[in-house]
């Protein structure tokens, strides 16, 4: 193998590792994101703020709409 050949078959791998990581890391952060919605509409009904946390569940229902996209 020359040199050029070896180090296009590195790019190749750093390209695939780099878009796993980046994708993982990605859906980490939405994940992260639902659960602190989850629990900020759950603490705002319990402290009586109902059209607050309804706003939530809805921003969390468009959140997983654009997930599924």
């Amino acid at each position: 193998m020359s040199t050029i050949s070896i180090s296009a078959y590195y790019c190749r791998v750093c390209d695939a590792v780099s878009g796993f990581v980046k994708t993982f890391f990605a859906a980490g952060i939405h994940q992260f994101k639902i659960v602190a919605l989850s629990r900020a509409a759950g603490e705002l009904a319990l402290a009586g703020y109902h059209e607050h946390a309804a706003q939530l569940v809805r921003d969390i229902s468009r959140l997983n709409e654009e997930a599924e996209l």
